[in-house]
């Protein structure tokens, strides 16, 4: 599967299920245990969320794709001696 699809799918599936959640606990009444639980798992989507979104459309996923890109074309990574270090 394309990578762009899945990332797609991912940010679709995500959205529609912290729209679920949200709408469950803003509209359906639940104890007061129950609201403290709820707030646990809303914390815990909104970090989770971060972590994906800032790996698929951050730094890390285009520093993978630009390591992957140089072992296609057979190059290492140059060692860089820093100035008055030789």
């Amino acid at each position: 599967m394309n990578e762009k699809r899945i990332i797609l799918f991912m940010a679709a599936g995500t959205m529609l299920l912290l729209i679920v959640f949200l709408f469950t606990v803003c509209f359906i009444p639940m104890s007061a245990s129950g609201t403290k639980f709820a707030d646990q798992i809303i914390i815990a989507v909104i970090g989770f969320l971060g972590i994906l979104f800032g790996y698929f459309w951050g730094s890390s996923k285009g520093s993978a794709d630009k390591s992957e890109e140089m072992v296609k074309k057979g190059s290492e990574p140059k060692q860089v001696t820093p100035p008055g270090m030789r």
